[in-house]
């Protein structure tokens, strides 16, 4: 509810293309709102030894899986060779899966190279954990249009124009409070 009616106190709403919102939120672009781009490991074969076991942490989707929203570790590392075939991401990036299990997301605490089957969503002005929390509730909704051929995966095609409802800041952030108290218990 927090995510799609907001804090307590909206009396008046709107009808959209996602559905109802309160009436001062926007609909908007996951393109608009952040930058939206595919990690990368160009390099074939992938698994080729003398990549790996360096100072760069690398970033796979059982990485993101395992995350409790936070990303504060990692299960592998490139050295600086394997790192020029990948793509780095600073830290405050949300990393989503886009491959297998499609939707997971994780917000990174430090900078990681990722594959192609993870994307970075690097905010623009709005709270990364608010938006973190916004489309790990939209993973049942890709999960379901992702194509399934060998494996299921979903593209920046699917997921750049993703339609957002997005509050004012404050609201934003009153609403990672809340998400964040009742994850903690409190």
């Amino acid at each position: 509810d927090l995510l799609t009616r907001g804090l307590p106190g909206h009396t008046r709403f709107k009808q959209t293309e996602i559905g109802e919102i309160p009436e001062s939120w926007e609909v908007r672009r996951l393109g608009d709102i952040a930058s939206v781009e595919r990690g990368k490991f160009s390099h074939r074969p992938r698994n080729a030894p003398h990549l790996y076991g360096g100072r760069h942490p690398f970033v796979q989707t059982g990485d993101i899986g395992a995350a409790d929203d936070l990303l504060v570790s990692h299960s592998q590392t490139l050295n600086d060779e394997g790192l020029t075939y990948s793509r780095t991401f600073p830290a405050g990036t949300i990393l989503i899966t886009i491959a297998a299990n499609i939707g997971d997301v994780a917000l990174t605490t430090y900078p990681v190279s990722c594959p192609d089957s993870l994307v970075g969503i690097i905010p623009h002005s709005d709270d990364a954990l608010w938006l973190l929390y916004t489309l790990a509730a939209r993973k049942d909704r890709l999960d379901r249009h992702a194509p399934e051929s060998a494996q299921k995966n979903i593209n920046l095609q699917t997921l750049v124009p993703l339609p957002i409802a997005v509050p004012p800041r404050r609201e934003q952030e009153g609403i990672r409070d809340a998400i964040q108290a009742v994850a903690d218990g409190i």
